[in-house]
């Protein structure tokens, strides 16, 4: 049974430091193992990842873990307050995710496509989020966007008073 797993670990959403570009992959397959470091083209970054990234992660294991339990009781924290938040709003719908620090809110009710929304957002609100498309989602994706909750309260909660203004602003245009 050894033989066929393969685990896959990533620092940027387990301990909130993206840009590192590293993980570890781990099996005890010799043969998956290369075939897997053959196809990641993990040898055409200069040899692999930087020494500061190896450090970070190192220290990650060996001194931070119990810096994930705090983490993910603060973003709990920010998704519920985000899914309140939004619940009480016109026009978008979201359910709540079970292991992820993104919503995925169901904007159809609006009548535009999800990058038209995107766009509205930037230009009315100067708030950035991300259309819901195939190409990037898959099937199913339109009429959704894609927000952020692993940030700061402060951001998160301004983030949704320039969407909640967007949207109220939208009820009142097609009354």
């Amino acid at each position: 049974m050894d033989q066929k797993i393969v685990s896959v670990y990533g620092f940027s959403k387990a301990f909130g430091i993206a840009g590192l570009r590293a993980g570890i992959l781990y099996t005890h397959n010799e043969e998956v193992f290369q075939k897997c470091i053959d196809n990641s083209f993990v040898m055409s970054t200069a040899g692999g990842i930087t020494s500061l990234s190896q450090i970070a992660m190192q220290t990650c294991v060996e001194k931070c873990y119990y810096w994930t339990d705090e983490f993910v009781d603060y973003l709990k924290t920010n998704r519920d307050y985000a899914l309140t938040r939004i619940a009480k709003m016109p026009l978008i719908h979201c359910h709540k995710p079970e292991a992820t620090y993104l919503l995925f809110p169901n904007i159809s009710e609006t009548k535009m496509s999800s990058e038209e929304f995107v766009d509205y957002l930037k230009d009315h609100a100067k708030l950035a989020l991300v259309p819901g498309t195939v190409k990037f989602f898959g099937p199913g994706a339109e009429g959704h966007v894609r927000i952020c909750f692993s940030t700061s309260f402060e951001i998160l909660k301004e983030g949704l008073d320039r969407l909640e203004m967007a949207l109220n602003d939208l009820v009142k245009q097609h009354g």
